[in-house]
């Protein structure tokens, strides 16, 4: 039963989170999930930190790629623009959009302890036996 709810647990944050997150936060949550709970630095009490790191991410890369690369409207295709060009013509949500969540996503990168200097304060035990997290076990069982 217990194992059964720590599945269901394991599932729902970690599949759908995920899959609700856009191209670039699934990126980042691919590049660093694995390791992190492995190392045991995430658990299921830390999903959320962890969404909304990657959310974070994932909107500060949109704003960034609609403020540097608009679409051009005759070719449909992005194009290169500087921000001096896209302050004349451009919209200022997207600089506010860019600004809050690279400033929730340092923030979660502080809470998670992926900055170098946050990283000074973790103490990573390591355990004379190989042990691996139960979240880290979940993941090898389901392949990931």
């Amino acid at each position: 039963m217990i194992i059964n709810w720590i599945f269901h647990d394991f599932f729902l944050h970690f599949y759908v989170i995920k899959n609700n997150l856009g191209r670039h936060g699934k990126k980042l949550w691919e590049n660093l999930v694995w390791d992190m709970t492995s190392l045991g630095l995430i658990t299921s009490i830390d999903w959320a930190t962890f969404e909304l790191c990657c959310s974070s991410y994932d909107l500060y890369m949109e704003a960034k790629e609609l403020i540097y690369k608009p679409m051009n409207k005759e070719t449909n295709r992005p194009r290169r623009q500087s921000l001096a060009e896209y302050l004349d013509h451009g919209d200022p949500k997207a600089i506010r959009i860019l600004n809050q969540s690279y400033d929730r996503f340092m923030a979660a990168v502080k809470a998670l302890g992926l900055s170098p200097a946050a990283r000074k304060n973790i103490v990573i035990e390591k355990p004379e036996t190989q042990e691996i997290s139960d979240t880290a076990k979940i993941l090898q069982e389901v392949g990931f």
